[in-house]
Parts: C-alpha cells; sequence; structure tokens
C-alpha cells in the first residue's frame, strides 16, 4: 500500500505553527500563584488542581524537547548551507548574544525591583559580588538568572559540536548506540556534570536536550519524512495522547506529587509527543483555514522574544496581581484558573510583541551601516 509523507515545505509550516504553542506551554510553566504539585497536596484531593498539574506538570514536559528537536532539524541544513564556521557565527548572533543580553537585562530589572519593593527577587539569590554576577549572566555553576534561558545556554553548546553530531547522525545504528548512551546517562544525573577539583560544574543543564537534537538531525540526514495520515486516525490518535498525558498527571498524584522526582523520566513525555507529531500535523492541517491557524501564524515570529521575556512579565505580573489583592492559587475554582491562565498568556503575548517593535523601532533611529 502506497504511504504518502509531509513534504519539507510543510514541515516548515507546521513548525512555524507549533513553535509558538511550545512557548506557551514554557510560558505557562511559569504562570504565578497556580503552582504545580506539591508535596503535601494531591490533585485527587481537589479535583481542580488537575488544570494545574496537567498543563504545567505534564504537557508542559513536551516543550523543550520538541524544541530541541526543531532546533536540530533546522540544524542540518543551516549547517549543511553555510558550513561550520559560518554556522556557529549565526548562533553566537541569534542565540549566545540573546542569552547574554536578556540576563543582564533581567538583572537589572530585577535588582530594581527589589530596591523597590524591598522584596527578595528569588533568581538574585547567591548574587552577591562579580563573580556570583557572572555565574548568574553566564548560566556558569547555576541557572541563569533569567531561569529558562538554559535552554539557549546547551543549544549554543549543543551546536558546538555539530560536525560530531553530523558524523554521528550519518549511521542508524551510531545513534541507536549513542541515545542509549545519552538515556544512560539522563538516568545518572538530568545534567551533564564535570568535576574541577572539588568543584562540580554543569556543562548541560539537560542531557536529553543532546538526545532529542540528535534525532532531529537524525531526521534531516536521513530524510525521513513524518507520513500522512487519515484525519480519524488523527483525531484519535491525539485523544489518546491528552487522556494518556491525564493518567500520567493522576498516576503521580497517587505515587508521589512531586514532578521533581521524576526529572530523569521526563524525556518520556517529550518522546511520545513526538511520536504524535504526525497526528497534530493532519490535525492542524485540517484547521489551515481558520482564525486559530492563521493567528498562531501570526504569533509565531514573535515567540523567541516571547521565550526571551516572559520570565520579566512573569515578576511583572506577580507584582500586578499582590497589589490588586488577588488570591488565586491550585485550589481556585476552575473557571478562575483558567480567566488567570488566559489574562497571563495574553499578558505575555502582548509584552513580546511590545518589546519586539520597540527593539525594531529604536532600530530606525541607529546610524546605518555605511555602504
Amino acid at each position: 500500500m502506497h504511504q504518502s509523507y509531509w513534504e519539507r515545505d510543510q514541515v516548515n509550516e507546521f513548525i512555524r505553527v507549533l513553535r509558538p504553542v511550545l512557548v506557551l506551554l514554557i510560558c505557562a510553566v511559569h504562570t504565578p500563584f497556580i503552582l504545580g504539585y506539591t508535596a503535601n497536596v494531591t490533585a485527587l484531593d481537589a479535583p481542580q488542581m488537575l488544570l494545574s498539574v496537567y498543563t504545567k506538570d505534564v504537557l508542559a514536559r513536551s516543550a523543550v524537547p520538541l524544541l530541541s528537536v526543531i532546533s536540530g532539524y533546522l540544524a542540518f541544513f543551516s549547517y549543511k548551507k553555510y558550513g561550520y564556521r559560518q554556522f556557529i557565527t549565526k548562533k553566537v548572533k541569534i542565540v549566545l548574544i540573546p542569552f547574554i543580553v536578556t540576563n543582564i537585562v533581567t538583572l537589572i530589572l530585577f535588582k530594581l525591583a527589589e530596591e523597590f519593593t524591598n522584596t527578595p527577587v528569588p533568581a538574585l539569590q547567591g548574587v552577591v559580588g562579580i563573580m556570583s554576577t557572572l555565574k548568574g549572566i553566564f548560566g556558569i555553576d547555576r541557572l541563569p538568572i533569567n531561569g529558562p534561558l538554559y535552554f539557549l545556554r546547551d543549544l549554543f553548546l549543543i551546536c558546538c559540536c555539530v560536525t560530531v553530531i553530523d558524523m554521528i547522525a550519518r549511521c542508524r545504528f551510531v545513534v541507536i548506540c549513542v541515545c542509549v548512551a545519552l538515556l544512560y546517562l539522563n538516568f545518572q544525573n538530568s545534567g551533564l556534570i564535570m568535576r574541577w577539583g572539588e568543584q562540580p560544574i554543569a556543562i548541560l543543564y539537560r542531557v536529553d536536550m543532546v538526545f532529542f537534537f540528535l534525532l532531529g538531525y537524525f531526521f534531516s540526514v536521513q530524510g525521513i519524512k513524518p507520513r500522512k495520515i487519515d484525519n480519524y486516525t488523527a483525531f484519535v490518535s491525539v485523544l489518546f495522547y491528552g487522556l494518556t498525558m491525564l493518567s500520567v498527571a493522576i498516576a503521580i498524584s497517587l505515587i508521589k506529587p512531586a514532578m521533581a522526582n521524576y526529572l530523569e523520566y521526563r524525556w518520556s513525555i517529550g518522546f511520545l509527543a513526538l511520536c504524535f507529531l504526525p497526528a497534530f500535523m493532519t490535525l492542524t492541517h485540517m484547521f489551515r483555514e481558520t482564525s486559530v491557524y492563521q493567528l498562531l501564524l501570526r504569533l509565531s515570529p514573535y515567540s523567541f522574544m516571547m521565550f526571551l521575556t516572559h520570565l520579566i512579565f512573569a515578576v511583572i505580573f506577580t507584582g500586578a496581581v499582590s497589589n490588586l489583592d488577588i488570591n488565586i492559587t491550585l485550589t481556585s475554582a476552575l473557571l478562575w484558573q483558567i480567566v488567570f491562565f488566559g489574562v497571563y498568556l495574553a499578558g505575555c503575548i502582548a509584552f513580546a510583541i511590545a518589546v519586539r517593535k520597540s527593539l525594531i523601532a529604536a532600530r530606525r533611529f541607529l546610524p546605518s551601516k555605511a555602504t
């Protein structure tokens, strides 16, 4: 029986639609007040807690793995087109520099927030001198000041090894062996740690990012395309995926409600989402003419800025909500939680759009380069 596959331009358009969804999931993880699992409360004690747990502690766990797959998939074409030197130069411009600049800006804004509110910002804990400040900016031996940006730090270091990854991805057997080794390392420690004497230094904060980056690169090298499936199968598959993730959320509530105890298993959530991507592609293609699809396409150029700035907005949002004396938690009424999530995510989007448009406007006033 003849099987049809999605072409590269269709995959690229799906990536444009998927990227803002994944970034919004990362934003949702950092929603203030509505926490995820806690050690003394389970979602079974208060069923409305499942919204937070299901969204922040289960569904959102697929965001970093899928973004890593996308990065690896696109890295092959960029490396093939530009070669190693230009490839790394571009990564310095679009990954490393935004990582450093955003951390510096975050540091300044958080210091000002502490000064004017007399309230300590958790991200600045331990940042007391020049060395600790530099470690916070570059994410050395600790998470960066803008915590979620560890993804960019790790991504840049992985990209620096693209020549090795390219050689590995040429042989399927070698890819399997390396993936098994990476999963073994993941179960030993979720990060890649090197010791300098008695001092542990985090090389990578997530070993599974290498695993998923390699898979994405492997798909490109081997020309592996997602298979097209019929609409009914796609709908049933996505429904099954959603119910499976709900079952995971309930199971963790029954066993031990603290996601920190399952960090070595979080790769499996990302891998499961990766397996269901053909079904998600089919469903998104079904809704290609809808306003939601078009909205996601329009939001796609702002995804990166939303990722860079959402933690800053979360601090602003926290201050605003605290001043309004609004009390929303994971045990609040389900409707209020949904409204709160919606307002926060809409704010993340609006803040990112405003920042990006402001930067574009500011560039117009800079002197142009001589021709």
